[in-house]
């Protein structure tokens, strides 16, 4: 049984506000873990209903290509910014601060908004302009030629 980003949001909420006598580093990087969590299962579910095959590249490339498929650059650089924060958080560093309650709290609500939209848009699939994978997009078959990747010319078919 798969857990929505929702509820594992809700967990590091909750993970924020009851320490229950935890030392605050504690329950920071508990929330931050849950937080990323959270965002990594929402970007599992976008890439499996807009682009299965990007699912199976790494974080850093799906990051890269969301802006493309959201169609919202500004949300797809806040994702990404707080993937690699939560990255930076869920890991212990002796002379590292753990993450203060209001970057945890704003790094959820960038995971509620992204999870929020991958729930609107779970009934269309987007095309963005440019195919991954060649560079060119649909250019090169509309012109009949493929590209080499030795040669800066194009070779007839």
């Amino acid at each position: 049984m798969t857990t929505k980003p929702e509820e594992i949001l809700q967990y590091a909420r909750d993970a924020m506000d009851s320490s229950g006598g935890a030392g605050p580093a504690l329950w920071a990087r508990c929330s931050a873990l849950l937080t990323r969590q959270a965002l990594e299962t929402a970007l599992d579910d976008f890439w499996q209903q807009q682009a299965p095959d990007v699912e199976h590249a790494s974080r850093h490339s799906q990051l890269l290509c969301l802006g493309s498929y959201l169609g919202d650059d500004q949300l797809a650089a806040r994702v990404a910014h707080a993937w690699s924060s939560l990255s930076d958080a869920c890991h212990y560093h002796s002379y590292g601060l753990a993450p203060t309650a209001g970057q945890l709290t704003g790094w959820i609500e960038t995971v509620d908004e992204f999870a929020t939209c991958c729930r609107g848009a779970s009934n269309t699939t987007q095309t963005p302009g440019l195919m991954i994978g060649d560079g060119l997009g649909d250019r090169s078959a509309e012109a009949g030629t493929k590209r080499s990747n030795h040669d800066d010319g194009p070779i007839s078919t």
